[in-house]
């Protein structure tokens, strides 16, 4: 006779038909009897020595430690642009005092993104250290999570804290395989769209014990914290978790697995997160100058459209599988074990739709409803770059980091579950896993040193720095992908921003505030930029705008021009009202004619609103409400023209200087360094004439302002 399960007895439940009278029934004498072998088996499990407990709660976090120290060595060597954002972050609020709503994101990566690191990055100097401390306490702070979910599924801490830091230690060791550890890289290393990750599978930890033992205030109200500020961080945490798991809860309410009340609360709370995440994202648009993009700006939902979306995304998946095997080999088994899991518990799931309120929670029910999730949680995840037409290609894999995350530790999960059944299976692979870690390992750490950790040093950063300290350069240009890394990785305290192949702002990753100030320390002037980086796309602009520079560098294919000469004057302030601009200010302008303080751009029509018509035999008289005192003009004029204006205080003839005409005809930024009478002395008055051309003559805007400082 095959002894019954525990689970299947509805033990000391008090009947619905008599109050106060107890059904039993009573288990039989060979179900007491395998209860009975069962304690008695773990009492002697746990009679066995506790120094292998102990050595195996201590080698397995002291081995992920130690991998992901040899990790970082080879993953600082990877970061761009797109790494550094919170290192610029933490120095602009403890360093450099900007202000952080002219903040450029794409995301937010507020929790615990920039919280965690910002906590951290006080007690460390350099960058790279910055990062290979938040990336440790990531890391772990996922494991703990992973911990506590195997535990509400197992009941046991210490087999669940084995076999999820195994698990752990797999995916590092995994990391330190050639072709791997740039793919794990993007999970440790903050705003990667990785920091959602660890607090869904929290959300999925508080819906599984809600499964449990039913919802309470404070774990719905917790749910609600967590679900919003994670969302409000990363919209991404809306396909890869809330979805799935408002499709898990409905699919429990239909088969009757969890309770209609606690499956309609936790679907309120799913639904009120993204909603409430929208508002607030929206909200900060409209009232700060701070700029966060808009996934559904300007999105059209159309069938060719979706289906060329997926075919796009299905071959970044046959890239994957080609090259990534072990990954590709993992999600195999994760979906062979689903299936297997589900397919065998069948009956649990479509054979009890009958006196729900009389059965119990059985511990099936939690594997299985994390099952359910993370099959919906990897639909979601490639449902979600597809259905938003927002998938640029196979490099943009930060986007999908579940597909390879999930299926690992969800197969731990499921071993944590049915681990008395798999004791020693469990117990052969965790120790392969150490015996592999430890030599890849121990062999990398001993030619490891302290200088390997910190932030790179790249030649041609070492390069610039050489060149900064022989020409007195410390702010210029750059194009995206080396202008924030040039300005952390610098030792000599050059400052790059970044610039659009049309030498416009990119305003993307930044704080718009760089472009128009230096750090306060520094005195918070308009920056004296002397220096560019170029490319072969940008080259000839650079040249036609501003010349020959006075010196140039090749450092290790990146070009700096150098741009110093008093001269240069248009180089160091082509950007200058538009930067002001930005964060809400302008130069000194003329009061009168209005129009004459609204910037317009070089290459505007000469004709067109906002510029003021001049006759061929006329002037343009231009006044300021306070007198205008600086060292440069700035006036956009008819390009093919050439003007002469003549500076006034009052009724008195200060001096007159030439703006000369250029080559186009439309609207051209003259950059005019005033005469030596005229620096930094009061003038209230200008008058424009035209004094050679074709004849139609127009101003758009003009300017006065210091010239920047040494």
């Amino acid at each position: 006779m095959p002894c019954p399960k525990y689970r299947d007895y509805d033990v000391f439940q008090p009947s619905l038909t008599a109050p106060g009278i107890w059904r039993t029934p009573i288990p039989p004498p060979v179900f007491m009897n395998a209860v009975a072998i069962q304690e008695s088996a773990d009492r002697a499990t746990s009679k066995k020595p506790q120094y292998l407990k102990i050595l195996a709660s201590i080698i397995l976090p002291l081995l992920i430690f130690l991998g992901l120290i040899v990790c970082n060595s080879k993953w600082l060597l990877v970061v761009e642009s797109d790494g550094v954002v919170l290192v610029s972050l933490y120095r602009d609020i403890f360093v450099d005092h900007y202000d952080l709503l002219h903040w450029n994101v794409s995301t937010l990566y507020l929790f615990p993104d920039a919280a965690l690191f910002v906590a951290v990055a006080n007690f460390f100097s350099d960058p790279g250290h910055m990062f290979t401390a938040c990336s440790i306490l990531f890391y772990f702070l996922f494991l703990a999570i992973l911990v506590y979910l195997a535990f509400l599924l197992s009941g046991n801490f210490f087999r669940s804290y084995v076999t999820v830091l195994a698990a752990g230690l797999l995916l590092v060791s995994i990391a330190l395989i050639p072709g791997y550890s740039n793919l794990i890289y993007r999970f440790v290393y903050f705003a990667n769209h990785n920091g959602h990750i660890p607090f869904g599978f929290l959300l999925v930890a508080i819906a599984i014990r809600g499964v449990q033992k039913g919802v309470s205030a404070t774990s719905a109200i917790l749910f609600l914290i967590i679900s919003v500020l994670s969302a409000v961080s990363d919209l991404l945490l809306v396909p890869q978790f809330l979805l799935p798991l408002l499709i898990t809860f409905v699919i429990f309410m239909i088969l009757r697995l969890v309770r209609v009340s606690t499956g309609l609360v936790y679907a309120g709370l799913i639904l009120l997160a993204p909603i409430f995440s929208v508002l607030i994202l929206n909200s900060l648009r409209a009232a700060t100058p701070l700029f966060i993009s808009n996934p559904f700006a300007g999105y059209t939902f159309t069938f060719d459209k979706l289906i060329s979306s997926a075919i796009d995304f299905g071959q970044s998946l046959i890239i994957y599988i080609r090259f990534l095997p072990i990954f590709a080999a993992i999600a195999a088994i994760w979906l062979t074990v689903s299936i297997a899991l589900l397919v065998k518990n069948r009956g649990v799931l479509l054979g009890f739709r009958k006196n729900v309120e009389q059965r119990s929670y059985q511990p099936i029910h939690g594997l299985l409803f994390l099952i359910v999730f993370s099959m919906l949680s990897m639909l979601g995840t490639m449902a979600g770059p597809i259905a938003t037409f927002r998938w640029p290609g196979f490099w943009c894999v930060y986007y999908i980091q579940p597909l390879y995350i999930m299926p690992l530790f969800v197969i731990a999960l499921a071993v944590c579950h049915f681990q008395k059944h798999m004791l020693l299976a469990q117990r052969i692979a965790a120790g392969a896993i150490v015996v592999i870690a430890l030599f890849q390992v121990v062999p990398a750490l001993a030619s490891l040193s302290w200088e390997d950790l910190r932030f790179p040093y790249p030649g041609w950063v070492r390069c610039m720095d050489a060149l900064a300290e022989e020409h007195d350069l410390q702010y210029g240009y750059g194009y995206y992908w080396s202008a924030k890394y040039a300005s952390v990785a610098s030792r000599a305290g050059i400052r790059v921003n970044q610039l659009d192949e049309d030498l416009t702002f990119h305003r993307w990753l930044n704080n718009s505030q760089w472009y128009s100030a230096a750090p306060a320390r520094e005195g918070g002037k308009f920056p004296k930029y002397d220096f560019i980086l170029v490319t072969p796309k940008t080259r000839n602009l650079v040249e036609s705008r501003f010349g020959e520079p006075a010196a140039s560098e090749y450092c290790s294919g990146v070009e700096v021009y150098v741009y110093n000469r008093e001269s240069d004057v248009a180089f160091r302030n082509f950007l200058r009202a538009p930067a002001l601009a930005l964060v809400g200010k302008a130069p000194h302008a003329p009061t009168m004619p209005a129009s004459l303080s609204v910037y317009k751009e070089s290459g505007t029509a000469w004709d067109a609103e906002g510029r003021v018509m001049i006759p061929a035999d006329g002037e343009l008289t231009a006044e300021f409400d306070t007198p205008a005192a600086g060292e440069v003009l700035e006036i956009a004029a008819s390009g093919n023209d050439e003007y002469r204006v003549a500076f006034y205080l009052s009724d008195t003839l200060l001096d007159e200087m030439t703006a000369p005409a250029m080559e186009q005809d439309s609207l051209q930024i003259r950059y005019l360094l005033l005469p030596e009478s005229l620096r930094k002395k009061p003038f209230n008055r200008l008058v424009i004439r035209p004094v050679g051309g074709d004849g139609d003559y127009s101003v758009g805007h003009v300017f006065v302002y210091d010239d920047s400082d040494e």
